[in-house]
């Protein structure tokens, strides 16, 4: 049996409903190439009052799932020194490893 893996999107205001399929795509296509369940992708949404971000850390904790992926850090924060700070809030709170599928050369996406 595959472990679970979660995936997380924070898109860009405005990004498409083609562009928000195109994400979820390339996360389950990186989910299956990894050798990973995705069980679930929690995404952002402008002007919802629940938070994605805190339902993820909810679902990693009751679920006891160890690994998160996002496309970029960039998904985390828009702020370099802040995508990190998400980055280890994320791990530190679920103990899952936050994998991030295309790092830039600065460690930042």
């Amino acid at each position: 049996m595959r472990p679970l893996l979660l995936g997380y999107l924070n898109p860009r205001p405005f990004t498409s409903a083609g562009e928000l399929d195109a994400l979820k795509r390339e996360l389950a296509a990186y989910a299956d190439k990894e050798d990973f369940t995705l069980a679930d992708i929690y995404i952002e949404q402008i002007g919802v009052w629940d938070s994605a971000f805190n339902a993820l850390i909810e679902a990693c904790k009751r679920d006891g799932v160890q690994v998160v992926a996002v496309l970029t850090l960039y998904h985390l924060a828009r702020l370099p020194r802040l995508q990190r700070a998400m980055k280890e809030h994320l791990e530190r709170e679920t103990g899952a490893q936050v994998l991030v599928m295309y790092p830039t050369p600065e460690g930042v996406g």
